[in-house]
């Protein structure tokens, strides 16, 4: 048999920051071996109609992604999604973040 894996998809600081990390560390606790955190935008043109709700929600509750992201516990493997353009003023700065938080282990999609 070949190697399975649990992945699990949330997007950052949903449904807030405080059951976002209870999310993390219970889903960690549960086995998950990969997450994909999805980085909430304005505008997102290619995510459908529930990603596009809890981004709102997110940004309704006026979350820090950054600071929300510092506070992340140890995650093995990250996936970070995000539109390139949204962080691109500031494009450095953040890989700096994801980078560091995660010691290397955290791929990152842009589009």
């Amino acid at each position: 048999m070949g190697y399975r894996c649990l992945v699990c998809y949330m997007t950052l600081g949903y449904p807030n920051d405080e059951e976002f990390i209870e999310f993390i560390n219970k889903s960690q606790k549960e086995g998950c071996d990969i997450y994909e955190i999805g980085i909430p935008t304005k505008y997102a043109k290619y995510d459908g109609p529930t990603i596009r709700r809890s981004y709102k929600k997110v940004f309704d509750e006026k979350i820090d992604f950054i600071d929300l992201l510092k506070k992340l516990p140890n995650i093995k493997k990250l996936i970070a999604l995000t539109y390139l353009e949204d962080q691109i003023n500031d494009f450095d700065s953040f890989l700096n973040i994801i980078r560091d938080k995660f010691n290397g282990s955290t791929n990152f999609l842009s589009v």
